[in-house]
């Protein structure tokens, strides 16, 4: 054999040896991508039991962060949260699709477990698992810390955090008028999950089982809307809250037109007599505040313009509820009237004894005689004026009557001035509350004895300045 053969022969066995190679490389490969692809469907389709185990292996874990604590919202529906030491939300859990929709549109990964609370409401309140006009609006609020051995420390801050969470349930848009607030033991939550109920829920049936012995849990979730309320849940129960009837009143017959310089008095009526405190807000700026009945209110001299009217209302139990209203200060001229005066009847005797000698309808009573007077002695008369005043503002009046010499002045069956005597000539004056634009009936009693005499009728409120009663608001009669 020749070298040239020699050479080709090795060079073929060669390139027979790196195709043995290249195919076992080839091989093995392709067996890695087998056990890769076989591998990755088995973690694929581990069962959903298991990831329902322990909701801290799925997001909390991968990302490292230590769950601090649990927390169940319970409608129609049932939600889990889990929460980090800081009180941020780390992971959720819906235990069916409609817990995942609420979870999902909420968005509240992140989130303060406060603010993650308003967003879980909301939400609920949005889709109808919880009707705002219903008076049996319900929700079953419940957590633990994730911890077996709880010391008296961890208790208390786990039970302030749930009385916020509550809290802010029951304030959100004032829709959910009774709920429930309970702790639950951490050893419960696995074998719950793996029956896919929050352990809220599962808390309760296991009180019940100790009160109806032979209870199973399918018979408990079908009868649940009705089974929790006749359950004795006293040794789970942190709080229980049921809405008050509440009732914020402005005293006034047209709120929205209150006129200027006219007091406001607002009231507020409540069925719970475990009210701590009262605070009154008039455009977001505290005016006053209560601690004892009756709480009602007083506003006084408030400009014109338009006001919002807020009251927080602090219950024992920790609970805020808010009521809000609003009204309207608008500027005031006072009624006009349209009075053509009063019923005049004149007596030629100082006792107003017998028929009048004269009758006639004056239009103000602004009189005064020297050399002779109305009828025809000069002394020694009398005149009664009857008919009816309206004022032009709802306040206190004083009336004012300047004669000589005696006067008597009556005002809506009242004795306003009394004065039935001989003097010169002075001013004597009373006070009378009043309503705008009502009409009142009036009588004027006056008389004179000798010489010089002269009367005068005038008011003063603190909207009308001193002036004889014009004609405008005098009237003969009441139509």
């Amino acid at each position: 054999m020749n070298k040239k053969t020699i050479v080709d022969n090795i060079k073929i066995e060669i390139n027979n040896i790196r195709e043995k190679i290249d195919n076992i490389i080839l091989m093995k490969l392709m067996i890695i991508f087998v056990v890769v692809f076989i591998a990755t469907i088995l973690i694929l389709n581990i069962d959903s039991d298991s990831n329902k185990e322990d909701l801290s292996k799925t997001k909390s874990e991968s990302k490292k962060v230590e769950v601090y604590a649990y927390i169940d919202f319970n409608v129609n529906t049932s939600i889990e949260i889990a929460i980090d030491k800081n009180k941020k939300v780390v992971d959720t859990y819906g235990f069916n699709d409609e817990g995942e929709y609420i979870i999902k549109n909420s968005n509240i990964m992140g989130l303060d477990i406060i603010k993650a609370t308003e967003k879980i409401i909301g939400e609920m309140i949005e889709i109808g698992h919880i009707n705002k006009s219903s008076l049996d609006s319900y929700i079953l609020i419940s957590g633990t810390l994730k911890k077996t051995n709880i010391s008296k420390n961890d208790q208390e801050n786990l039970t302030n955090l749930l009385k916020d969470i509550l809290k802010t349930s029951v304030s959100y848009e004032n829709a959910i008028k009774k709920a429930d607030l309970i702790k639950f033991d951490y050893n419960l939550r696995s074998e719950a999950n793996q029956k896919d109920i929050s352990t809220g829920i599962f808390s309760i049936f296991k009180e019940s089982e100790k009160q109806k012995k032979g209870l199973k849990l399918e018979d408990f979730m079908s009868e649940i809307s009705n089974t929790i309320s006749k359950i004795d849940i006293s040794e789970l129960l942190v709080l229980t809250y049921s809405k008050p009837n509440l009732d914020l009143k402005i005293n006034h017959p047209e709120k929205n037109q209150i006129k200027q310089g006219e007091n406001v008095s607002i009231s507020v009526l409540s069925s719970d007599n475990t009210i701590k405190k009262i605070e009154l807000f008039l455009n977001d700026k505290l005016k006053n505040s209560l601690n004892t009945a009756p709480y009602n209110f007083n506003l006084n001299n408030l400009d014109i313009g338009k006001y919002n009217l807020k009251v927080n209302i602090d219950f024992e139990n920790g609970i805020t509820e808010t009521l809000s209203d609003k009204f309207d200060i608008v500027e005031f001229q006072g009624a006009e009237g349209q009075g053509t005066g009063l019923n005049g009847y004149y007596y030629d005797n100082k006792d107003l004894k017998g028929d009048p000698v004269m009758d006639r309808i004056d239009s103000v009573i602004d009189f005064e005689w020297e050399d002779e007077g109305p009828v025809q002695k000069k002394d020694e008369f009398s005149i009664k004026w009857i008919g009816f005043i309206e004022p032009a503002y709802s306040e206190e009046y004083t009336f004012f009557i300047t004669s000589d010499d005696g006067c008597r002045l009556g005002i809506d069956n009242q004795m306003v001035i009394d004065d039935w005597t001989s003097h010169g000539e002075k001013e004597i004056s009373g006070k009378l509350d009043m309503r705008e634009a009502q009409k009142v009936s009036i009588q004027l009693n006056y008389f004179d004895d000798s010489s010089y005499s002269a009367v005068k009728l005038e008011w003063q409120s603190k909207s009308q300045q001193r002036e004889v009663i014009p004609q405008k608001y005098l009237y003969i009669n009441n139509n």
